[in-house]
This record gives C-alpha cells, structure tokens and sequence, in this order.
C-alpha cells in the first residue's frame, strides 16, 4: 500500500508515514517484503511435515530446520508431532529432494508424515529465493 494511501487513511501528511516507517525498520520492528501466492506458481509446491523428534530440544532442532533450503517456516507444537515444518519448493524432484535427503540428514528425527498442499486459501508467503532454479 502507498505511503500516500496509508497518510489519507490516519490522517497524517505522507512525510509522516515515511518517517515513521523509515523508524520502525530501523528499530527491527517492521519488515518490508514482497509476497507470492504459493499456487499461482503452477510448478511450486507446498507441504507441511509433520515431525516426531527423538529428544526434547525443540527450539534448537526447530532452528536446524528453519535453515534448510525451501523451509519457509517450522512451528514446535502440542500433541502427537513436536514440530511442523513449512516447505515451498519449485519441483516434485526437490520436493522428493527435501524429503529424501534434507529431512533424512537431521538425525533427531524419530518419524515424520509429509502432507502435500492441493490448494492454499489466502496464502501468501515470503519467497527467500525458494522457488529460484537454484535449489533443483
């Protein structure tokens, strides 16, 4: 959205919004980012990964796999699975890839269930270079 429109809408001038924008980043508060819609892509592909660990250590088995090429996002989380991983790739082979190979080289892993997305409503994610022809 434009500075102009966010200006009209609380009633401040757009030198305002600027600068208070311009604040916000720089305290770490606000990111500035473009967006995709994961299914506008018809060669991307999203799952979530549902995982088991063998230890407790979520948070730092969690960061492990937030750096994992085409993680998006990895949540620790209550019930049978301890974390669920977010993944957007650009191809069924890297998604195989991921499962195969990258998921496999994390050896807390105890047991994980891969559920492929069909369709994603009002879903937008931030790419990090996921769907680049680097990562096939």
């Amino acid at each position: 959205m434009p500075n102009r429109t966010i200006a009209e809408r609380v009633g401040v001038s757009e030198g305002t919004v600027r600068n208070r924008l311009r604040r916000l980043r720089s305290l770490g508060l606000i990111k500035v980012t473009a967006l995709v819609n994961l299914f506008e892509d018809p060669s991307a592909m999203a799952a979530y990964v549902a995982v088991r660990l063998k230890t407790r250590d979520l948070v730092g088995v969690g960061e492990r796999f937030a750096r994992l090429p085409g993680v998006v996002s990895v949540a620790a989380v209550a019930g049978q699975y301890d974390l669920i991983v977010e993944v957007l790739v650009n191809s069924k082979v890297r998604l195989i890839d991921f499962v195969t190979k990258d998921l496999a080289s994390v050896a807390e892993v105890q047991s994980a269930e891969t559920l492929v997305a069909l369709k994603s409503f009002n879903k937008w994610a931030v790419l990090n270079g996921v769907l680049t022809g680097d990562e096939v």
